[in-house]
């Protein structure tokens, strides 16, 4: 009888238990590569794509200790860009926003997925001189293994 009551109560501890879920937010720490960059006009929802092709060789580089590098690779978008541009970033409000600044600036972006592989961005503008005109920007990065 004692076994059968030993043996029913490991059954049901074992039935208790459930496994955890991993709730694990894939890191935006590593390596990524533009792969978009979709300009919507929130007026006319025309969209474009707008990564120009000296972007494609950069890489933008996120370290766990919130500096951010951009390596701008061998293609110059201007003749005037620094070879590296160093920035801070951080994640806030549960890993929804992305705030990316250095001494001159500071952006806030959307994030709308992190995975393993996919980083996707999105942050909205006015156009300074077309008042009326508003803007959404989503960018897409591949992770660089």
């Amino acid at each position: 009888m004692k076994n059968l009551f030993f043996t029913l109560f490991v059954l049901l501890m074992f039935s208790a238990c459930e496994k955890e879920e991993s709730t694990t937010t894939p890191s935006i720490i590593g390596k990524w590569r533009f792969q978009s960059s979709i300009e919507t006009n929130l007026s006319t929802m025309k969209s474009q794509d707008i990564l120009m092709a000296c972007q494609n060789d950069d890489i933008i580089i996120f370290e766990a200790n919130g500096k951010n590098t951009v390596d701008h690779g061998s293609s110059k978008c201007d003749p005037l860009e620094q070879p590296i541009e160093n920035y801070t970033w951080k994640l806030i409000n549960d890993n929804k926003n992305l705030i990316v600044e250095d001494s001159a600036s500071k952006d806030t972006s959307n994030v709308d997925e992190i995975s393993s592989d996919i980083l996707r961005l999105s942050y909205l503008f006015d156009d300074q001189e077309l008042i009326t005109e508003n803007f959404k920007v989503e960018i897409t990065l591949n992770r660089i293994k």
